[in-house]
């Protein structure tokens, strides 16, 4: 059950909670890049990537199941 600190964020960000949905409705594949970015203010963005491997895939079910 979501809390009310989730439900608030969907509500501030419904455009984030339909992307993660979309991004989860699928398996995690093998070559798959996974990338973030984070700007501050007054900042230039800093980013990284990640290429998922076989050993990668397990854990990011994990984490994916954890919703549940």
């Amino acid at each position: 059950m979501p809390t009310l600190e989730m439900a608030a964020f969907a509500m501030r960000h419904p455009k984030f909670i339909s992307f993660l949905k979309n991004i989860m409705s699928k398996p995690i594949a093998e070559e798959t890049v996974i990338e973030i970015s984070i700007t501050r203010p007054g900042e230039d963005a800093v980013s990284s990537n990640i290429k998922i491997d076989k050993k990668d895939i397990a854990l990011l079910e994990k984490l994916k199941n954890m919703k549940k």
